[in-house]
């Protein structure tokens, strides 16, 4: 899945909403990937926000190209993509689960 756009406006950042819409966001990806076999979610995040999704267990696609190691080369990275990875099996791990109501009853017959 990609996740082409994700904002919170400046005066509500850090009030926990963005954490909250992305437990959401979480919990729709692992619905969509119950019935379509979808195994991570993508995204490209701006320099400012990376540290955000790390904190939400996403990980860069390239280790160690960070907005700090460009930074340190006196590299303005404001208009650097940052692609990050999240995978489904990894939300399960941590205790995610999908909405149950959206869950379609699985009958296995032995």
């Amino acid at each position: 899945m990609n996740l082409a756009y994700f904002a919170i406006d400046k005066e509500y950042q850090g009030t926990g909403i963005g954490r909250a819409l992305m437990m959401e966001f979480f919990s729709m990806c692992m619905v969509i990937a119950l019935y379509t076999g979808v195994q991570l979610i993508y995204l490209e995040s701006v320099d400012e926000s990376v540290n955000f999704y790390k904190r939400l267990g996403y990980e860069l696609l390239h280790k160690d190209a960070t907005p700090e190691a460009y930074q340190k080369f006196g590299n303005d990275t404001r208009n650097i993509q940052f692609p990050m990875l999240r995978k489904i099996s990894d939300l399960i791990a941590d205790g995610h689960s999908p909405y149950i109501d959206n869950v379609l009853p699985i009958n296995v017959e032995k």
